[in-house]
């Protein structure tokens, strides 16, 4: 009877854990209701998935939580490959934020930011240059050097 249970619960377990990974793709396609709050739990419970990841930076910037977006996006960058799943769903919404967004200069910090932790450097130069153009604030100048920075030092 018992191991019954505990299949029955790591059956529930795998479920609402693939519930949950749906929910944060909605996310990623603009629906983030709930979602931040749904993919920090599975950090916090399951090691952190880079799905998790990058809804918890998509839902930050969505709240002009700049600075979170940029550690969460630091993070998705050093766990997913470049065209992961992940990968492939973030700067995807990223671009449809774009559209909705048009005068958002941090969907090119975001974007760069992820194509530097991929050693993408000539490409990343395109968003860092209309990041740089758009923003001028203090934490978007000191986001601007660190990617150049990283882009002339190859790190």
């Amino acid at each position: 009877m018992h191991r019954a249970v505990g299949t029955v619960c790591a059956v529930s377990s795998r479920l609402s854990r693939g519930a949950v990974l749906w929910r944060l793709v909605d996310a990623l396609a603009g629906d983030t209701r709930g979602a931040d709050e749904q993919a920090r739990k599975l950090c916090d419970s399951d090691g952190c998935q880079p799905l998790a990841m990058a809804t918890i930076a998509y839902a930050a910037l969505c709240e002009r939580q700049y600075e979170e977006a940029v550690s969460w996006t630091a993070r998705l960058g050093q766990s997913a490959d470049y065209g992961s799943d992940a990968w492939r769903r973030f700067t995807g919404a990223l671009g449809r934020f774009a559209e909705r967004h048009p005068d958002e200069p941090w969907v090119d910090g975001l974007r760069a930011q992820l194509l530097v932790s991929e050693g993408m450097f000539d490409v990343a130069d395109f968003s860092i240059s209309s990041f740089e153009q758009a923003c001028a604030d203090d934490l978007c100048t000191q986001h601007a050097r660190r990617l150049r920075a990283e882009t002339t030092t190859g790190e």
